[in-house]
């Protein structure tokens, strides 16, 4: 699996921002956003889902920064699975909640918080 990665401007000014992609072959396999210590975007692209490929990916996350936390929609039991498999520990439901990285398009929304040590 080759990687690529490049660097966003932050638009908080205080965090690095940052998105890594992976792509084998030319095809585009996945990727994920760190902003400070919050992992999220974690993606993979529909062809390569079910291969253990997200494992991978979060595992490259966890490599590059530790301490990491996570917000994962409670009904996303697969990516829950990942993250648990990686060794994320949940830590609370957020009701009603949005973090600055998702944008401004997007609604508030429950969320399970999750964290690596």
């Amino acid at each position: 699996m080759e990687t690529y990665h490049y660097t966003n401007s932050d638009s908080t000014k205080s965090t690095p921002h940052y998105t890594i992609s992976f792509t084998k072959n030319g095809d585009y396999i996945g990727e994920y956003s760190i902003m400070g210590r919050y992992l999220y975007n974690v993606h993979i692209s529909d062809v390569y889902r079910g291969k253990g490929l997200c494992k991978k990916i979060v595992n490259h996350a966890i490599n590059r920064k530790k301490n990491l936390y996570l917000d994962v929609d409670p009904d996303n039991i697969p990516a829950i699975k990942c993250y648990k498999s990686c060794g994320f520990i949940f830590k609370k439901k957020l009701v009603n909640y949005h973090h600055r990285s998702w944008g401004n398009d997007v609604e508030k929304a429950d969320v399970l918080r999750f964290y690596h040590p």
